[in-house]
Order: C-alpha cells, then structure tokens, then sequence
C-alpha cells in the first residue's frame, strides 16, 4: 500500500454560502465543483488549493460538534507551508478584509507591539491571561459580544482557559515556535 497523498478531506458545514465564503473568498480555495442533492438533503461542493481537494457537504441540521478537542468529527485540518511566518502574516491581512484581529498576549509591550504595528492591528500586551480584564476592554472598546469573538492560541492554561473564562470560541493551535 502506497499512502504518500491524501485524496480529499471532508468536512460538513450548515450553511453553504458561509463555508463558500470562508474557503474560497477568504482562503483563496478554488470552486471545483458544486451538486444539490434532494435526494440526500443535503449540498456536496468541492474546493481545491494546489493538489489540495476538500469535499464539503452542507447538511442544514447536522448536529453542531462540541468544543471539546476530543469528540468525534473533524479534529483539526494542517497545512504544509514553506514560511510559517509569511503565511501568517498573508493569513492575517486576509482575515482582517472580514475580522477584527487583536493580538492578546501575556508578553511584554516590546516583543507584542513588533508584531502588532507590523500587521497594523490592535495589541494588547501584559494581558495576564487567563484573567479576562483585556477581553473586557476589547468587548467594551469595540461593541462586540462573547459570541462574537474566538481566540485562537497555543496555550492551554492560558489561552484556552481565557477562552473557558470568556465564554468565547476557542482554537487551539501547535505553538509555532518552542520557548
């Protein structure tokens, strides 16, 4: 058995214009191809980047997945990329044409306003995370509702647990660089 490519990944989403939105216009995914299915209630549209194929079906009532890292469905999705760095930073400016990005970090002001004035977003040093002072400072500065907002970070105690505390989305990634 030669398993050295994977074929396609799938993944079910609800609605097809925000999973359309998100892969093709927002991560530069192309539409392949798209298949309305009575039949099976249900939307199968593919998208590809490179070799890359994502089988999607949109499934109105599928159940939504729990936020625990250990439940069953689609744990995590990981691209190979030649620059960690620059694709973050592309990843970045692309999120910010939809997103409010804020960069919340226990760090001092020095190494967090390097990355913050170099992707022109908000920062906010010392953030003592998990305390959730900043994320109230940000919900206030900006209008905005728990609901609203996820944190996306690379550790558990803090990050996660700001998170948990906040009652907001979170992502749990793999620290890109170790301390």
């Amino acid at each position: 058995m030669d398993f050295s490519k994977v074929h396609h990944i799938a993944i079910i989403g609800t609605n097809f214009e925000e999973m359309k939105e998100f892969y093709v216009d927002k991560l530069g995914f192309t539409l392949l191809d798209k298949h309305v299915r009575p039949e099976k209630d249900d939307i199968l549209f593919n998208v590809g980047f490179g070799e890359m194929v994502l089988e999607i079906f949109i499934k109105e009532g599928a159940p939504v997945r729990p936020t625990y890292p250990e439940a069953k469905g689609l744990r995590h999705l990981a691209f190979r990329v030649d620059s960690v760095e620059e694709t973050v930073k592309e990843l970045i400016n692309k999120l910010k044409k939809a997103f409010l990005v804020v960069i919340v970090s226990n760090s001092p002001k020095k190494r967090v306003s390097t990355f913050g004035k170099d992707l022109k977003v908000d920062f906010y040093p010392f953030a003592l995370k998990p305390t959730i002072r900043t994320l109230k400072k940000i919900k206030s500065k900006y209008n905005l509702e728990s609901k609203q907002i996820a944190i996306i970070g690379d550790q558990f105690i803090t990050d996660m647990a700001y998170g948990y505390k906040g009652k907001i989305t979170k992502i749990f990634v793999d620290p890109i660089a170790i301390k």
